[in-house]
Parts: structure tokens; sequence; C-alpha cells
């Protein structure tokens, strides 16, 4: 499922120039929110996504589906960006003009990476999070996407951790606290 549509795509780059280079004949394509080749590298796009986001099981298909706000519109834009990209590159130009006519790939490609790593997190609770720090904008907010990331990388370096751990074993194989009970 593409993360962006025809439209968005429209308004993020000059229609003229998706139009040409979604045209194979020569001469600008009349109506570029139509193109079969805008909705085959949309498509692209989203599965260069999909691969990116779902490394180590941040996110989940369902999570970025449904991602709305600010995560919503950061997934359009990359999401845009590459098939951007992926437009100019169906033309075959060099990787020089190729880095000249889609600067943001560079951009992307970071961002991508960030997101791979855990260094940048998509709000997929539309709360804001900042990565590793688990704050919020909503103080009702039990848990977000940074806190969730969090928990999930300390149980991977916890040596013995297994679902039915309480949260005081936690702690205490954590930190060196024992037990009070």
């Amino acid at each position: 499922m593409a993360y962006a549509t025809p439209q968005d795509l429209i308004i993020r780059y000059d229609e003229r120039r998706v139009a040409d280079l979604v045209s194979d004949t020569g001469s600008r394509s009349p109506n570029p929110l139509t193109s079969p080749v805008v909705v085959a590298v949309l498509e692209d796009a989203a599965g260069i996504l999909d691969s990116a986001c779902r490394v180590g099981g941040r996110y989940s298909l369902a999570d970025l589906a449904n991602m709305s706000g600010s995560g919503h519109s950061l997934l359009v834009r990359l999401s845009c960006d590459i098939a951007y990209s992926l437009l100019v590159a169906r033309r075959g130009y060099s990787a020089a003009d190729m880095k000249a006519m889609a600067p943001q790939m560079d951009w992307v490609n970071a961002m991508l990476d960030n997101l791979r790593k855990g260094d940048r997190v998509l709000d997929i609770f539309g709360h804001t999070v900042t990565p590793g720090v688990g704050e919020t904008d909503d103080p009702n907010a039990k848990h977000t996407a940074a806190t969730c990331l969090h928990i999930e990388s300390l149980k991977a370096r916890t040596p013995g951790y297994h679902s039915g751990t309480d949260n005081v074993g936690l702690a205490s194989r954590l930190w060196g606290r024992r037990n009070p009970n």
C-alpha cells in the first residue's frame, strides 16, 4: 500500500517535471495523476520505506498504515522524495546526474538510516516524542514510540530476560536493586 498519492507527489514536485518523467513518447504526459508509472513508483517507495522501518521490529505494517499527524506527514514526504528519485532513475541518468536532479535523496538516505538504527522514531501514537527520552506532549500518555523502543532495547540487552519477568526483577538485574519482598 502506497503512503502517498499521486496528488501528494504533485504537491511536492512540479507537475510539468513529473509529466515529463512519466512519459515515454517524448511529449509531456497530459495527466501524470493517472499515470500507472506514478502509481508504480509510489508503491515502490512504500516498499523501500517498509523495509527500512520494519528493521528490528520497530514498526509493524499496521503501525505504518495507521499513522497520522506528523508521522504520517513524514512518511508521505519520504515516499514522494523516493518516488521522484525513482522517476528520475527510470530515465537511466548517471549517478552524478541523479545526484543533481534528486539531491533530496541524501537526506532521505540519512533519514532511512536513522530510522533503521532507532536514532529517529516515527510518531505512531500521535504524540511528540524524543528518541531515547520517552517524553510526550500528552501528560496522560502511558507509552510513546520512544518509550516502547527503549523498553524493547532494554529487553534485548538484558541477559535472561523473558516475557514473564516482572518490572522489579528486570530493574534488579539492570541496576542491582534487590526485590523488597
